[in-house]
């Protein structure tokens, strides 16, 4: 996996790769994305429901910046180990995220 920051670069590559969205940081008051490009060879099993996936991917990332944290667990739990794996360490990380997030707010 491939790591890329903004907008502009994820929409140059989505029409030739697959490209997901991963988190969106403040650095100095301006709001930069990072996105990843799956390699095209760990999308080559999934092929058949790689359009569903990126959306389920995009659901889970919607409702985590939305802070709906067990609807982006639940969308996570069907899309955990897709893609090969490549994007499995980055939703553990979001999971550990929600989980401090969780016990901050109870």
């Amino acid at each position: 996996m491939q790591i890329i920051l903004g907008k502009e670069s994820a929409d140059e590559l989505r029409s030739k790769h697959t490209v997901l969205e991963l988190e969106t940081f403040n650095t100095d008051g301006i709001l930069l994305t990072a996105y990843c490009v799956v390699k095209p060879e760990s999308v080559l099993g999934e092929m058949p429901d790689l359009e569903r996936l990126c959306r389920l991917h995009q659901t889970f990332i919607d409702s985590y910046n939305a802070g709906r944290y067990e609807s982006a667990l639940d969308a996570m739990q069907h899309i955990k180990g897709r893609f090969s794996g490549e994007v499995d360490s980055f939703y553990s990380v979001i999971e550990s995220k929600i989980k401090v997030l969780d016990a901050n707010n109870q």
